[in-house]
Parts: C-alpha cells; structure tokens; sequence
C-alpha cells in the first residue's frame, strides 16, 4: 500500500496545480449532474441509429473532456509548445476517434448474431457474450494499428510487462472495496444494471443450469477488462504520455467518467478517484497488471453479489 501511495504522492508533487484541478473537479460535476438529471447518455447517446448524426454527438461528446483537459493543461502549465506539435492534435483526434469507434460494438455484436441466425431462445445470451468480445476488439484492434504505425519505436507493449509488479496493495483495495459493493447491491440503481446478464430462456433451450450460462458470461466479461486497461491506463497513459504530459493523467480521468454515465450514480463518482489513482500508478509503474486484476476482481464481485440478491 505505501508503493502506491509514494506513486500519488511523487504525482502531485510534479503536477498539482490548484487552478487547473479545481477547473477539471468543477466540470466533471457540472457534466456528471447534467448527465444524471436530463438522462444525456440514454437520450442523445443511445436514441440515435447508427448514423452520421450519431457519430456527430459521439465526436463531440468525446471532443469536450479530451481538448478542455489537454488545452487547459497545456495554457496554465505554459507547455504551449505542445500545441504547435502535430503530433499533439494527431493523437488527441486519434484518442477520439478510437471512442467514438467503441460504440459501435453492440451493433456489430446484434448484426454478428442475426447474420448467424442464431436461434431467438438464445439469442441474448449470445448477443451478451459476444459484445464483451466485441468491444475488446474494438478497444484493441486501434491500439494495435497505433503501435504498428505510429509509435513503432516505444518499448513494451503500453504496460503488459512485469516491471514494478506489487499485487499485494490491490488486494487489500479489493478487500477494502468489499463491504461497499455489498451495500451498493440493496440500492435500486445498482440492481436495474447488475448483473449485467439475466438467465432467461437460453437455459431451458440449451437444457443446462442458469449458473452454467452465467459463468460462461462472466469469463468473457472478465476478459474484457483487460481491453478496457489496456486501452485507459496502457494506451491513454503509456502510450501517449510522451506528447501530451502528465496532462495524459486527467485526460484518461475525464473520458473515464463519461464512459460511465450510462451507469449507476455512484459508480460514476467512484470511477473519476479510481480512475485517476489507476492512471497515476500506471504512470508510475509502467505497467497494468495491478489495474487488470482490481478492475476485474471488482467487477465480477460487483457480478456476484448481483446475481445473489437476483436469484434470492
């Protein structure tokens, strides 16, 4: 625990600025309160098709917490040179492409299973398991096409290394976070998104137990936390932080939180501390694989806890 807390403190020494995380604390509650009172996610993220107009207010969607903390930082830090930098604007447009992307995993998952034909009894059973894969591939596959083309010449493979490895703090976080999910599981937001697969019909047509599917849903979804940190703390930190700075911290801060407006309140609140804790211990570590194994531990305890309160 005291390695991680000398990885935040060795942080905010270098970076901290009253102006600048007063600004980014402001906007972050003024978004996340407009998001939740007038329900943004659901009716201007979700209500669209996939279409021009959709991929219009992903862009700016994404745009206003990439620019705002890069550009802020860049004018009160006075590291305007950065802005200058073709570079600069290359990766941050490339940051936003890349999510406005990411959307369109569940219409590729949808599309995937009616062109299968996958029979309807099982249908969302399918649908659940694959969009997990498909957003994966969807966080991985522009990682990729960046490292291959771009940043050719970095080491590693944006934190998938065992330099600096202390497991030991991230368990006590996830014993520490325990009591929390479990009072988190009574409320009625969390319950209306978690779990995050529901048996239904897929189990009497397959003829096997609802443990069984939910399972089998729950190891692609754990998979899928090691795009989601391959992408966040690996890519958006690792990655770029050699152009944009330590800007990159609060960046990936910022476009965590917004990722997380479709879901329940607290964990919106939760995810701008976990995320910049994350981000800063990667920063510092160089690697992801205590960001990998608390983000999964949490979110299949967030699973468990669910499916019991659902079952009971």
């Amino acid at each position: 625990m005291q390695k991680i807390l000398s990885y935040i403190r060795d942080f905010l020494r270098e970076d901290f600025k009253w102006s600048y995380y007063i600004v980014i604390l402001l906007f972050l509650s003024l978004t996340t309160f407009f998001n939740y009172k007038y329900n943004f996610w659901n009716h201007s993220l979700l209500g669209f098709e996939n279409s021009l107009e959709k991929l219009g207010i992903l862009f700016l969607f994404y745009a206003t917490p990439v620019f705002l903390s890069t550009l802020l930082h860049a004018w009160l830090y006075k590291k305007n040179t950065r802005l200058r930098s073709k570079s600069f604007w290359f990766v941050t447009l490339y940051i936003i492409f890349c999510l406005c992307l990411h959307h369109f995993s569940r219409s590729t998952a949808t599309n995937l299973v009616t062109f299968l034909e996958v029979p309807e009894e099982i249908s969302l059973f399918v649908i659940s398991c694959l969009l997990n894969i498909t957003r994966i591939l969807f966080l991985v596959i522009p990682i990729l096409f960046y490292r291959i083309f771009y940043d050719k010449d970095s080491e590693g493979f944006y934190g998938l290394t065992g330099k600096s490895l202390y497991l030991r703090p991230y368990v006590f976080l996830l014993v520490f976070m325990l009591p929390l999910i479990i009072w988190a599981s009574f409320q009625d937001s969390f319950q209306k998104v978690y779990p995050r697969y529901k048996p239904e019909t897929a189990e009497q047509y397959l003829g096997v137990s609802h443990w069984l599917t939910f399972s089998l849903f729950e190891v692609s979804y754990a998979l899928r936390f090691i795009g989601v940190e391959l992408f966040f703390r690996g890519f958006l930190i690792l990655g770029v932080q050699r152009i944009l700075g330590n800007s990159c911290v609060t960046m990936m801060t910022c476009i965590y939180v917004f990722i997380h407006f479709g879901k329940p309140m607290p964990e919106t609140i939760g995810s701008l501390f976990g995320g910049f804790i994350l981000g800063t211990i990667t920063l510092k570590s160089k690697n992801i694989y205590g960001g990998i194994f608390l983000h999964m531990g949490v979110a299949l305890l967030m699973e468990l806890v669910a499916i019991i309160q659902w079952t009971h």
